[in-house]
């Protein structure tokens, strides 16, 4: 790990604000999301696009979720882009797992918002271990029962077409606005580069 002084932190933190306020603002509508602070007022609209078994998503989760729980006019979109071929044109690699822990979140978060939201934590939390369909379906048998989940509901929810439909229009919509790897943040429609709490909190102060 790289360890940054704090005048180098804060240098780094005024480039990424800098490079934020240059670029151009799209507008970007989220597809069936998780969303955390749903108010249509909120002053900052976070939106993610991420793959669940990238290491660098993993790094930001904690990061988003802080910074979205200690500021309720702070409004946080979850969007699917796996690294998968099976649901992701941009992909040409297919291989599927990436694409059914997208479906997992959706799935259990269509039940229980905050679940959903556990279990992507769970997820990231597991990463190493959810390698293969095989792994990821041995492994979320104990942490759906611990969560109280309808599993009948749940797996005819992962099933669905239309289930596979809503991630590939996701992950359609991260490369329409120009989502090259993950995780890719916007903030108010305009993509940050690198995700820290000090260039959040100086977004949100400015």
């Amino acid at each position: 790990w790289i360890k940054f002084s704090g005048k180098e932190i804060q240098e780094i933190t005024t480039l990424q604000f800098q490079d934020w306020t240059n670029k151009s603002a799209q507008d970007i509508t989220p597809i069936e999301h998780l969303v955390m602070n749903p108010s249509a007022d909120a002053k900052m609209k976070i939106i993610e696009f991420a793959d669940f078994l990238c290491i660098h998503c993993k790094n930001a989760f904690p990061k988003l979720h802080t910074f979205a729980k200690a500021h309720p006019d702070v409004q946080f979109s979850f969007q699917s882009f796996p690294l998968d071929g099976a649901c992701n044109s941009a992909i040409g690699y297919s291989e599927g797992t990436r694409c059914y822990l997208a479906k997992l979140s959706l799935c259990v978060g269509r039940q229980d918002p905050e679940k959903g939201w556990k279990t992507q934590e769970w997820i990231f939390a597991n990463q190493r271990d959810l390698t293969n369909m095989e792994s990821v379906k041995t492994n979320m048998k104990p942490q759906i029962a611990s969560l109280g989940l309808d599993e009948e509901k749940l797996q005819q929810c992962l099933g669905d077409q239309e289930t596979h439909k809503i991630i590939t229009e996701q992950a359609k919509l991260g490369e329409n606005v120009g989502v090259k790897g993950t995780p890719t943040i916007f903030i108010n429609g305009k993509k940050l580069q690198g995700v820290s709490l000090p260039v959040l909190d100086k977004i949100y102060k400015e």
